[in-house]
């Protein structure tokens, strides 16, 4: 159901955000300017992990990527 999963992608999101801001508050503190480097490192990694999942998904919102093209390009 397209439904479910557009919830379910932004449930994944908000909790990327969530994981990423607790991190981004955390490790400067403790590890310095090198703790803003992993905060950001963490944050950009798990959304590039959420997207390439979206895209591996099957249905609604990336679906005409697993179809066969329907004209010849030659």
């Amino acid at each position: 159901d397209p439904q479910i999963l557009a919830a379910v992608s932004s449930c994944a999101l908000i909790v990327v955000g969530v994981i990423s801001s607790l991190v981004l508050l955390y490790a400067p503190r403790v590890f310095g300017l090198a703790g803003v480097w992993a905060s950001l490192t963490t944050l950009m990694g798990l959304r590039m992990a959420a997207g390439i999942l979206r895209l591996l998904w099957k249905s609604e919102p990336w679906s005409f990527l697993h179809e066969e093209p329907k004209t010849k390009v030659c």
